[in-house]
């Protein structure tokens, strides 16, 4: 995870250096930077993530938030829904 988030900061200092202001204002070209950088971005997310994983206190934790989020996934499904229902209720009443 190091070796792979160091070659995209790298390669993400090179790009930002050398990305001319016409490149910038080309859309296409403009939305491919950003999307690279999005990934470097959620590489450094996830090795930032890794290294909580490796203290065993903190990777209890993290792995019980997890599994938390994931039991509640559908419950909060349901309150959307129900949120959504009763809002288009309210719009058509008032």
């Amino acid at each position: 995870m190091d070796t792979i988030s160091a070659i995209l900061n790298i390669a993400a200092v090179a790009l930002i250096t050398n990305i001319s202001p016409s490149d910038l204002l080309d859309a296409f070209k403009k939305d491919m930077v950003d999307y690279f950088m999005i990934v470097v971005l959620c590489v450094s997310w996830l090795r930032f993530f890794v290294y909580f994983l490796v203290v065993r206190s903190i990777s209890k934790l993290l792995l019980t938030l997890i599994a938390m989020i994931g039991d509640t996934l559908a419950f909060m499904f349901i309150v959307v829904c129900f949120i959504a229902i009763m809002a288009s209720i309210f719009t058509t009443l008032y």
